[in-house]
């Protein structure tokens, strides 16, 4: 037997608060040496975890036979069956159910043994009670938590899975994405286990990136690649060792589809295309990119130069974000408005969360460069909706250089856009916050005289 097993970290891991406290006591008498009374107490609490058990596949999971067997217990219990009856019938259901296999099944019934000899007198013995020594103990509470108490409800039903995806087609038909992720997290994800989410990752994997021709597949592939990403952010790294670990099953159970965009497309449905799909999952994990065999990097490479902004979700594929920055403005040349900027935003925010601000030359480069309707005069309404959207945000994290690169690129002609008396009196709040000392008599436009420009009165909010 080994005694590595942490009992306080297993503790943790168990998903009921309630069973909690009570492994809690079951360790506090082991660490007293009061054998017996954990012996007890542990027998006690494996009914308490396996009843929490199966009201979770009855109220949760809406298991029929769940909800009748309690219907059965509670009646038993208001006619006054015996405790042991009760007990015996909780114990046939998790077995039957498949929650535990037979040797834990008879590490279970090991387990009452010890608990009928230390809490009633043996009569071959004297009408003593037998003391159990530390070892068998630890035994039975380790034996317990590999059996039952670390094991999901989920798990007691093999269709689980079938019925998850309904139960989230039907949420998705009735409600779209609106509070799609708050259902799945509550009601599934925080109560799977490592091996439980491992199996979801892996039916799911293959329901949005490799079945072919099912029409089912193409309606929820927007629900099933972000459940896979969801379920993935609720335990990232050992989600993602679970992943690495089977990366011969993931790598072979991708399908590519023919990505037709163009250059500067703005709107991609990235559900609509497995291809796409497994693009916007690695720009949400890019973990699992490193882990993909080189045939398919070699394929996600090829689909994402295709387009500007599936090159903006992949700097995975760069060195660093400055690269990353390199090639997309590269490729933003006679392009105009095509950024999404919900992804530049991400972008720039998680740079800023290590102190890396350059995703800021792309925003200075992309106002400045991406924003004319014709060949000869600037779009004021793109200038208006690109400040707004992108510009406003990244102005508060511009260092002294690149503050001084955006006022000395501002032409005369961005005068005229309504949305140049905030961006200037936002920019010089800026500055004075920050102390940057700046003549900006040496700029082109001199933004000091554009102060008393109506505040974006006329901007289309």
């Amino acid at each position: 037997m080994k005694n590595n097993f942490d009992f306080e970290n297993a503790i943790k891991q168990v998903k009921s608060k309630r069973i909690q406290k009570y492994l809690e006591e079951v360790i506090s008498t082991y660490n007293n040496c009061e054998y017996r009374s954990c012996i007890v107490m542990l027998y006690a609490t494996t009914f308490a975890d396996a009843l929490d058990k199966i009201r979770t596949m009855s109220e949760v999971y809406q298991n029929e036979k769940a909800e009748k067997f309690l219907e059965k217990y509670n009646k038993g219990r208001n006619d006054n069956r015996s405790y042991s009856a009760l007990k015996r019938e909780v114990k046939e259901f998790i077995v039957n159910s498949g929650l535990i296999n037979d040797i834990e099944e008879k590490q279970w019934e090991h387990l009452k043994d010890y608990r009928d000899y230390c809490a009633h007198p043996v009569v071959e013995r004297d009408y003593g009670l037998i003391s159990p020594n530390e070892e068998q103990v630890r035994m039975h509470i380790r034996n317990m938590f590999e059996a039952l108490f670390l094991k999901d409800a989920i798990l007691t039903d093999n269709k689980v899975f079938e019925e998850f995806l309904i139960r989230i087609e039907d949420f998705y038909d009735r409600n779209q994405l609106d509070g799609l992720d708050e259902y799945v997290n509550t009601r599934y994800i925080r109560k799977l286990d490592l091996n439980t989410k491992g199996k979801f990752l892996k039916n799911l994997w293959k329901f949005s990136f490799y079945i072919d021709g099912d029409e089912e597949c193409d309606k929820y592939r927007k629900v099933a690649y972000r459940v896979i990403i969801w379920i993935i952010q609720s335990d990232r790294n050992n989600t993602l060792k679970f992943i690495e670990e089977n990366i011969n099953y993931f790598n072979g159970k991708i399908r590519y589809q023919d990505v037709i965009l163009e250059k500067s497309s703005y709107a991609i449905k990235f559900y609509e295309n497995r291809t796409l799909a497994l693009v916007y999952l690695l720009y949400r994990i890019p973990e699992i990119y490193r882990m993909l065999s080189e045939d398919n990097q070699t394929e996600i490479k090829s689909v994402v130069k295709k387009n500007i902004n599936l090159i903006l979700m992949a700097p995975y594929l760069y060195e660093n974000s400055q690269e990353h920055v390199k090639q997309i403005i590269k490729n933003l040349k006679d392009c105009n408005y095509c950024l999404y900027p919900y992804f530049v935003n991400e972008l720039r925010e998680e740079g800023y969360k290590i102190f890396d601000y350059e995703y800021n030359e792309l925003v200075i480069y992309y106002f400045y460069n991406c924003q004319n309707s014709d060949q000869w005069s600037p779009d004021f309404n793109l200038i208006n909706k690109t400040y707004r959207e992108v510009v406003s945000d990244a102005i508060p994290f511009f260092t002294l250089k690149q503050m001084d690169s955006f006022l000395k690129q501002l032409p005369w002609s961005y005068e005229q856009a309504s949305c140049m008396g905030k961006m200037v009196g936002q920019i010089m709040d800026v500055i004075e916050k920050k102390g940057y000392e700046i003549d900006f008599s040496k700029y082109n436009v001199n933004i000091t005289n554009l102060q008393c420009y109506n505040v974006c009165s006329t901007i289309d909010e």
